[in-house]
């Protein structure tokens, strides 16, 4: 299932996929100037695995214009804004509007990226930005790629609806009971 990482330049997108992969946090980390994907498998709350591919897209201002590329046939994606950005969260909205005209039937999840920062520090009130979010229709995971919070999870989440919105189905064990010899005789009909 094919995951586009969405969001503004420097609100943590490349971290929290790194984050996801198991990869350390770098602080310094540097702007991606083209897209790129890791592949990982995730197992579902019924037993089923899945392979997500989780695309990482450019968040600078001059890529926009490439960016329906990568999610226009995406199964899913996750909108990040940054807690300390306060325009982050408005431009996270906008990519959502822009993903459902092209790709209406995409599983759209939020990140609420540096919930391990200060409060001091936070621009954004997550409270009211959740709620917002929801009266739109949209859930909300409140991640720290620094931290590793809520990353995991908010994939898995993404896992479970990209699985359910597929159709397919897990196969159900089923028992097969045979008929021996002589109850099959005593069923066939005499003629």
């Amino acid at each position: 299932f094919k995951i586009v990482v969405l969001g503004q330049s420097g609100v943590g997108k490349t971290c929290i996929i790194n984050a996801f992969d198991n990869k350390p946090f770098t602080a310094s980390s540097v702007s991606t100037l083209n897209a790129g994907f890791i592949s990982k498998q995730i197992t579902l709350q019924n037993q089923h695995s899945i392979r997500l591919v989780v695309w990482d897209t450019a968040g600078q201002e001059r890529y926009a214009v490439i960016a329906p590329i990568y999610y226009r046939d995406a199964a899913g994606i996750i909108v990040v804004f940054d807690v300390q950005e306060q325009n982050s969260f408005l431009k996270a909205i906008q990519f959502a509007e822009s993903v459902l005209q092209l790709n209406p039937k995409a599983k759209i999840l939020f990140a609420a990226n540096k919930m391990d920062s200060d409060k001091s520090e936070m621009k954004i009130d997550v409270t009211e930005a959740e709620n917002t979010l929801l009266q739109k229709g949209f859930e909300l995971f409140k991640v720290s790629a620094k931290v590793q919070m809520n990353v995991k999870e908010m994939f898995q989440r993404m896992g479970e609806l990209v699985f359910k919105e597929s159709g397919l189905e897990v196969p159900q064990k089923r028992d097969l009971k045979f008929l021996d010899d002589e109850q099959e005789g005593s069923k066939q009909t005499k003629g």
